[in-house]
């Protein structure tokens, strides 16, 4: 069983981070169930990013930081993003930083239109 837990900000804003972040895996990673990934919500991030995300000791083990800030789809897809970072560091990706981001930032885009139509 996939394990998130949110951190920070108001309850509000952490069920609807866990809620996203549990529609993501079910979207990109459907048939795996260990994921631990711990979510923080912060008020600023250094470099002024929307958010980060490193793995733990193994491909398992994720940390997200999202700026709690963020509002509406700017804020979702923001987890979004994060979230196909996850999927990579799962899968041990070892394509370019930059090859990286570019599918990320075209995975959230999609994403959100997914979830969109899922009336979420």
């Amino acid at each position: 069983m996939n394990i998130i837990e949110v951190k920070g900000s108001f309850k509000k804003q952490r069920v609807f981070t866990e809620e996203i972040a549990k529609w993501c895996i079910g979207e990109i990673l459907p048939k795996v169930r260990t994921l631990d990934i711990t979510i923080s919500l912060l008020s600023k991030l250094d470099g002024g990013v929307d958010g980060y995300q490193w793995s733990g000791e193994n491909n398992r083990q994720h940390f997200i930081e999202i700026n709690k800030n963020l509002i509406d789809d700017d804020f979702i897809t923001a987890v979004m993003h994060e979230m196909v970072h996850v999927k990579q560091d799962y899968r041990k990706d070892n394509r370019t930083i930059k090859a990286k981001e570019k599918e990320a930032y075209e995975q959230q885009e999609v994403l959100y239109e997914r979830w969109l139509e899922n009336d979420n």
